[in-house]
């Protein structure tokens, strides 16, 4: 049962009445159970709206230095309605009309909470059909400071924890059978602590045996309930045996201390992080070696000491990464970094034997959890770092080595475009998203599976992004148009009608065509297409020929031969024709 239905579930038994007449109902009018509720909801996941039945709560964020003296009898006193925000209007100033903004809780019926910041705020678009007519929306400057976005699939205003995974930190749900919003007051204690403000909750619940308010003429009791240190207070007022109200509000603060919070102000986590320790090379002191990634257990060249460097390398086996790879919605792996949405990104490279490595430094920087993952896959080295990362990072030297992968995502990153009829329109085109490249990667392991995701992802990033229509227009300009073929049998057809050498054409379709018969003919139709082979080196090799391919597309894409002129004519042959004729 999720949080929110378990709070539903509380909320609709406190709207159950007992019979009426009934013992059981005389102690429902006495609101021990509604009193339960509210106590047992002041930490944790704490609602702060409630609209269920009869049960009413609502929270304001009210000043630490206001509540002091007779605050108590002041916010009895409470009487306004749910805030719709901000409005606006005339005020009269000796007998004139003023205009006015008026903030969200101008007149309350308490002095301590007039103009405070309510926490939600009940909006309404009248006739709004299209999406949430009526919703619960989050105080602004609270949703900015704790970095929330409202998220329609979880219901709720969301962020990412430090583990890149989307976290609830105010549910809210709304039907037929009531509103609830519910927000995590850990989340929460950042603003109270910011503002020196804590939460005040209002609260009503009405309770009767269906006979409206006060149309009986019944004797009413009245009692001041107040909960020691709970900061609950309340008047409840019990009519005969017929009907009783619960009116009151609690105060809610900050139980975290200040060094806590100076932490979270700080980036940091709440409680100290804990560090694991990996068999590294300890190249310091010649030995592998157990050593803790703890930045207080790591030396510099700066600081004489007799602890590991930082950058002491740690190895793993190669399916450490497979992980990352296959959540590429969450995780993005480059060829030397992995990065997790908005929280945590390590180095790492891949030696002569196959191992990923990665500096301790690199390695305390992420969240403990991930440590331990990257543990279960830790080993000894059988090799040194790589020779890419001794350039990079120990000589400081540009890695000016020959990179497929790298090289492949360049050139299709800057692919020029072809001027047809004085437009400039794509042979090749690339998505429109931020990093249409974050999921090609290379293959790393063995794995027949990875192979293939690779496979299907290299392929939906090359060929599925090949212009059909625009290499059509340059076909039917050659006069070599064929509705029945697709576009790499199109674009073999132009290259050939262009006087493009064999050898070139080959060189940029067979590569193109390999790539589509490994996807099409196996993997995308669950068929059995691994090559028995050394997957990691089959695809390296391939990646190689498709950036060799792609490469020599670029080149004839620059020289103008799928450029077509205003009058449909193919510019390169037109030029041909008019150089053929200046030299007769």
């Amino acid at each position: 049962m999720s949080l929110i239905d378990r709070y539903r579930e509380q909320l609709s038994n406190l709207s159950v009445s007992p019979e009426p007449g009934s013992d059981e109902h005389t102690k429902w009018l006495l609101h021990d159970d509604s009193i339960s509720f509210l106590l047992g909801a002041t930490v944790g996941n704490l609602p702060i709206y409630v609209a269920f039945g009869d049960f009413c709560m609502y929270s304001v964020l009210v000043p630490e230095n206001v509540l002091v003296d007779d605050y108590i009898e002041d916010l009895l006193q409470w009487d306004f309605m749910v805030s719709e925000g901000w409005g606006y209007g005339f005020y009269y100033q000796d007998g004139e009309p003023r205009k006015a903004i008026f903030p969200p809780l101008d007149s309350t019926g308490t002095q301590r909470l007039d103009g405070r910041e309510p926490v939600i705020f009940y909006r309404r678009f009248e006739g709004f059909k299209e999406g949430r007519e009526v919703y619960l929306e989050l105080n602004q400057r609270v949703s900015h400071i704790l970095g929330v976005h409202w998220s329609n699939t979880h219901s709720a205003y969301c962020k990412l924890d430090e583990l890149g995974d989307i976290k609830n930190v105010v549910d809210v749900s709304t039907s037929d059978q009531g509103w609830l919003a519910i927000a995590d007051f850990e989340e929460l204690e950042l603003y109270l602590f910011l503002t020196d403000t804590a939460i005040v909750r209002v609260f009503d619940v009405t309770r009767f045996k269906g006979i409206p308010w006060s149309q009986e003429d019944l004797e009413e009791k009245e009692i001041h309930i107040e909960e020691g240190n709970s900061g609950l207070h309340a008047r409840r007022v019990v009519q005969g045996n017929a009907q009783s109200y619960l009116r009151g509000f609690q105060v809610i603060r900050r139980v975290s201390s200040d060094e806590t919070m100076t932490r979270v102000i700080e980036g940091r986590s709440r409680e100290v992080k804990e560090y694991a320790s990996f068999i590294a090379l300890d190249w310091k002191h010649g030995v592998v070696a157990e050593c803790s990634c703890a930045p207080a257990d790591l030396g510099n060249y700066f600081v004489e000491s007799d602890l590991p460097f930082q950058i002491s390398p740690a190895f793993f086996r190669p399916e450490v990464i497979l992980k990352y790879k296959q959540d590429p919605d969450k995780y993005t792996v480059e060829e030397r970094t992995i990065t997790c949405r908005g929280t945590w990104s390590v180095r790492h490279d891949i030696n002569e034997a196959r191992q990923v490595h990665v500096y301790l430094r690199d390695l305390g920087n992420l969240p403990y959890e991930e440590q331990l993952y990257w543990k279960s896959f830790n080993e000894a080295p059988k090799a040194g770092i790589s020779q890419r990362a001794y350039k990079t990072d120990f000589l400081a030297e540009w890695d000016n080595d020959y990179d497929p992968l790298s090289s492949l995502k360049q050139i299709l990153g800057n692919f020029p475009l072809a001027m047809q009829f004085g437009m400039k329109r794509p042979i090749w085109e690339a998505t429109d998203s931020v990093n249409p490249f974050s999921r090609l990667a290379y293959v790393v392991t063995n794995s027949s599976k990875e192979w293939k995701d690779q496979i299907l992802e290299l392929s939906r990033v090359v060929v599925d992004r090949f212009s059909k229509n625009d290499i059509r227009k340059v076909a039917k300009a050659l006069g070599c148009d064929d509705p029945a073929l697709g576009s790499l049998k199109l674009l073999r057809t132009c290259l050939a009608n262009l006087g493009v050498d064999n050898e070139v054409i080959m060189e940029i379709i067979g590569p193109l065509e390999t790539l589509w018969q490994l996807r099409s003919d196996g993997i995308a139709h669950f068929g059995d297409s691994t090559p028995d082979m050394n997957l990691r080196e089959h695809y390296a090799s391939l990646l190689t020929s498709i950036d060799s391919s792609m490469r020599l597309l670029a080149e004839l894409i620059e020289q103008e031969y799928f450029d077509i002129t205003q009058d449909g004519q193919i510019l390169r042959l037109t030029n041909a024709e008019s150089d053929r004729g200046a030299c007769a």
